[in-house]
């Protein structure tokens, strides 16, 4: 049976979601093709997908960034910790090239670690990557003259990449040998919205706005319960565990339904920025209110190309965590649909193309 090796980034659940989405539509194009995702992200993202396993590098495979909290990077220590990694490189591509040679790999592909490239090199085997960012341009602005090196060496593996599919909002790249433009890489809800609703206890005749509230890591609950007392005419729904008895303050439990039919039952939602919050809010026409962050290079490609496609609105850091959201959600809300509409089959087309390269 042919295998195709998955490394995917750890660095939040976006990486991982999307790549769940190819690996399901490649199941039902290609059911003769196994897959091994190698990833530190949760293995439940990939629940149920035919023929599909996940396994924990031994060692960091991808560092990412280090964050000072939900929405402030570190650069520095981003920097420090990017250095130590690359004094393993040696070792962690010797014991990935043992991986894809018992396994009998046929065809690596990332998103985006750029080690994989060096691993499927070392076993003589053709490599692909997917994404909107690569993370030598994630890293340039953080790195003095010093460590410039460390950018070197990150596009030196990705110059070793057989394909580039690029997802739209990202940025212009250089030193891949091929760039091959693909439609947005976004999860559909599966369910009807009604259906959600009712197996999370919701009346589907509701006639509130629904606001999702989907920080990684939570809110403060005096904050989300000053914003939700600010708007009443919204019913918020959050993962939190919140004894609340006031009527537009419901706690969920996230685990009755996937995470892209919740957010599909909603109008609006709270989250930072982010490829995987984005594209499927672009997908799913769900309203994306956000409070900005530091140190996200990818944020300011999404301030200025996204709304375009989608309903957005920036929530300045101080009335974030004072709740005071009101005012913000109202023009949210009252927002026209975005001008243009970008193509969401993204999982299709990159699906074929691995099936038809595997």
């Amino acid at each position: 049976m042919p295998t195709i090796v998955y490394y995917v980034s750890g660095h939040g659940f976006g990486h991982a979601r999307r790549t769940a989405q190819v690996l399901r539509t490649l199941a039902s194009l290609r059911p003769d093709v196994d897959v091994i995702v190698r990833t530190s992200a949760p293995a439940w993202l990939f629940d149920g997908i035919e023929r599909t396993t996940v396994s924990v590098p031994a060692q960091v495979f991808d560092p990412g960034v280090v964050e000072r909290d939900t929405l402030n990077l570190d650069p520095a220590a981003s920097v420090r910790r990017l250095g130590a990694f690359l004094q393993h490189r040696v070792e962690i591509v010797s014991a990935e090239y043992r991986l894809l040679r018992d396994a009998g790999a046929s065809l690596v592909v990332a998103d985006i670690p750029f080690l994989a490239a060096d691993a499927a090199e070392s076993a003589g085997l053709p490599s692909v990557a997917v994404g909107n960012f690569t993370w030598d341009w994630i890293y340039e602005p953080f790195v003095m003259p010093d460590t410039r090196w460390l950018i070197e060496s990150i596009r030196a593996s990705y110059g070793k990449v057989e394909a580039l599919l690029q997802l739209p909002l990202g940025h212009e790249v250089a030193g891949f040998r091929r760039v091959i433009p693909v439609p947005l890489l976004a999860s559909k809800a599966r369910n009807a919205r009604a259906a959600t609703l009712a197996r999370l206890g919701l009346d589907p005749q509701e006639f509130r706005p629904r606001v999702l509230i989907a920080m990684r890591g939570g809110l403060d609950e005096r904050a989300l319960r000053h914003a939700a007392s600010r708007s009443p005419g919204a019913l918020f729904l959050t993962p939190q565990p919140i004894d609340d008895p006031s009527l537009n303050l419901r706690p969920i439990d996230s685990r009755l339904v996937e995470f892209t039919d919740l957010l599909a039952a909603c109008d609006a939602v709270v989250s930072k920025l982010g490829y995987g919050i984005l594209s499927d809010c672009i997908a799913n026409n769900v309203a994306l209110l956000f409070p900005p962050r530091s140190g996200f290079r990818e944020d300011e490609i999404s301030r200025q190309v996204c709304p375009r496609y989608l309903r957005m609105r920036e929530l300045p850091a101080a009335d974030f965590v004072a709740g005071r959201w009101d005012l913000h959600l109202d023009a949210l809300l009252g927002q026209p649909p975005p001008p243009e509409q970008l193509a969401t089959d993204g999982d299709l087309v990159i699906a074929r193309y691995l099936a038809d390269h595997v």
